[in-house]
Protein backbone atom coordinates (compact mmCIF):
# COMPACT_ATOMS: atom_id res chain seq x y z
CA UNK A 1 0.00 0.00 0.00
CA UNK A 2 0.98 3.59 -0.51
CA UNK A 3 0.89 4.55 2.67
CA UNK A 4 2.78 2.07 4.26
CA UNK A 5 5.39 3.60 1.30
CA UNK A 6 4.87 7.21 2.54
CA UNK A 7 5.35 6.05 6.40
CA UNK A 8 8.64 4.25 5.42
CA UNK A 9 9.66 7.48 3.83
CA UNK A 10 9.17 9.54 6.93
CA UNK A 11 10.45 6.72 9.38
CA UNK A 12 14.07 7.10 7.26
CA UNK A 13 14.00 10.85 7.60
CA UNK A 14 13.28 10.92 11.09
CA UNK A 15 16.04 8.63 12.14
CA UNK A 16 18.34 11.12 10.95
CA UNK A 17 16.18 13.88 12.38
CA UNK A 18 18.72 14.34 15.10
CA UNK A 19 21.87 15.07 13.09
CA UNK A 20 20.37 16.80 10.23
CA UNK A 21 22.81 19.78 10.93
CA UNK A 22 25.40 17.82 10.84
CA UNK A 23 24.65 16.19 7.86
CA UNK A 24 23.69 19.66 6.29
CA UNK A 25 27.14 20.99 7.29
CA UNK A 26 28.88 17.92 6.03
CA UNK A 27 27.28 18.41 2.87
CA UNK A 28 28.38 22.38 2.77
CA UNK A 29 31.67 20.86 3.31
CA UNK A 30 31.81 18.28 0.42
CA UNK A 31 30.78 21.48 -2.16
CA UNK A 32 34.20 21.93 -4.00
CA UNK A 33 34.29 25.94 -4.72
CA UNK A 34 36.27 25.78 -7.90
CA UNK A 35 38.83 28.55 -7.86
CA UNK A 36 38.54 31.01 -10.38
CA UNK A 37 40.90 30.76 -13.02
CA UNK A 38 43.34 33.56 -14.59
CA UNK A 39 41.99 35.70 -17.86
CA UNK A 40 45.31 34.10 -20.08
CA UNK A 41 43.63 30.80 -19.60
CA UNK A 42 39.97 31.78 -20.29
CA UNK A 43 40.86 33.65 -23.33
CA UNK A 44 43.32 30.42 -24.61
CA UNK A 45 40.00 28.37 -23.77
CA UNK A 46 37.85 30.92 -25.76
CA UNK A 47 35.35 30.60 -22.55
CA UNK A 48 34.68 26.75 -23.22
CA UNK A 49 34.29 24.87 -19.75
CA UNK A 50 36.00 22.11 -19.03
CA UNK A 51 34.78 18.80 -18.39
CA UNK A 52 35.48 18.69 -14.64
CA UNK A 53 34.12 21.80 -14.05
CA UNK A 54 31.03 21.30 -15.76
CA UNK A 55 30.74 17.62 -13.59
CA UNK A 56 31.26 20.06 -10.62
CA UNK A 57 29.18 22.23 -11.08
CA UNK A 58 25.99 19.67 -11.21
CA UNK A 59 27.44 17.95 -8.06
CA UNK A 60 27.39 20.93 -6.38
CA UNK A 61 23.56 21.91 -7.79
CA UNK A 62 22.70 18.19 -6.69
CA UNK A 63 24.39 18.85 -3.09
CA UNK A 64 22.20 22.09 -2.97
CA UNK A 65 19.27 20.14 -3.93
CA UNK A 66 19.69 17.90 -1.35
CA UNK A 67 20.53 20.43 1.50
CA UNK A 68 16.89 21.56 0.71
CA UNK A 69 15.08 18.82 0.74
CA UNK A 70 16.71 18.27 4.48
CA UNK A 71 15.96 21.62 5.57
CA UNK A 72 11.76 20.81 4.16
CA UNK A 73 12.06 17.31 6.02
CA UNK A 74 13.58 19.75 9.53
CA UNK A 75 10.60 22.29 8.61
CA UNK A 76 7.59 19.48 8.71
CA UNK A 77 9.42 18.12 11.69
CA UNK A 78 9.93 21.18 13.61
CA UNK A 79 5.95 22.02 12.91
CA UNK A 80 4.70 18.70 14.48
CA UNK A 81 6.66 18.98 17.18
CA UNK A 82 5.34 22.29 18.03
CA UNK A 83 2.01 21.15 17.68
CA UNK A 84 2.32 17.96 20.33
CA UNK A 85 3.55 21.16 22.54
CA UNK A 86 0.61 22.64 22.78
CA UNK A 87 -1.37 19.37 23.15
CA UNK A 88 0.43 17.43 25.62
CA UNK A 89 3.54 17.57 27.94
CA UNK A 90 3.57 13.91 27.69
CA UNK A 91 3.44 13.82 24.07
CA UNK A 92 6.18 16.18 23.82
CA UNK A 93 8.68 14.21 26.00
CA UNK A 94 7.80 11.38 23.75
CA UNK A 95 8.27 12.29 20.61
CA UNK A 96 11.40 14.55 21.70
CA UNK A 97 12.41 11.22 23.06
CA UNK A 98 12.51 8.77 20.58
CA UNK A 99 12.94 11.37 17.77
CA UNK A 100 16.23 13.94 18.81
CA UNK A 101 17.38 11.97 21.68
CA UNK A 102 17.08 8.00 19.31
CA UNK A 103 15.85 6.83 22.94
CA UNK A 104 14.25 3.41 22.64
CA UNK A 105 10.28 2.51 23.40
CA UNK A 106 11.10 0.43 26.26
CA UNK A 107 13.35 3.04 27.46
CA UNK A 108 10.35 5.83 26.85
CA UNK A 109 8.18 3.87 28.93
CA UNK A 110 10.05 3.52 31.45
CA UNK A 111 11.03 7.05 32.08
CA UNK A 112 7.48 8.03 31.65
CA UNK A 113 5.13 5.27 32.78
CA UNK A 114 2.25 5.85 30.02
CA UNK A 115 0.70 2.68 28.44
CA UNK A 116 2.54 1.43 25.24
CA UNK A 117 -0.39 1.70 23.15
CA UNK A 118 -0.43 5.78 23.96
CA UNK A 119 3.31 5.75 23.01
CA UNK A 120 2.36 3.73 20.35
CA UNK A 121 -0.91 6.07 19.13
CA UNK A 122 1.32 8.82 19.45
CA UNK A 123 4.54 7.43 17.52
CA UNK A 124 1.92 6.57 14.69
CA UNK A 125 0.15 9.41 14.89
CA UNK A 126 3.17 11.73 14.82
CA UNK A 127 4.50 10.10 11.51
CA UNK A 128 1.16 10.05 9.75
CA UNK A 129 0.77 14.06 9.85
CA UNK A 130 4.46 14.19 9.13
CA UNK A 131 3.68 12.28 6.05
CA UNK A 132 0.55 14.49 5.20
CA UNK A 133 2.66 17.52 5.23
CA UNK A 134 5.43 15.59 3.32
CA UNK A 135 3.18 15.18 0.49
CA UNK A 136 1.44 18.52 0.72
CA UNK A 137 5.17 19.90 0.17
CA UNK A 138 5.47 17.54 -2.41
CA UNK A 139 8.57 16.05 -0.68
CA UNK A 140 6.95 12.64 -1.30
CA UNK A 141 5.17 12.04 -4.24
CA UNK A 142 2.36 9.18 -4.04
CA UNK A 143 1.29 9.14 -7.62
CA UNK A 144 5.27 7.62 -8.15
CA UNK A 145 5.33 4.87 -5.35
Amino acid sequence: MKINRVKRIVRKNLRDYSNFEQIIEDLEKSKDIVKSRDINSSIQSKNKISNSVEVQAIRNINIDMKIEEIRKWKEIFDLVFDEAKEECSDKEKVLAYKYKNNMSTNAILNILNIPQSTLRNWLMEFVLECAILAIDKRLVNINIL
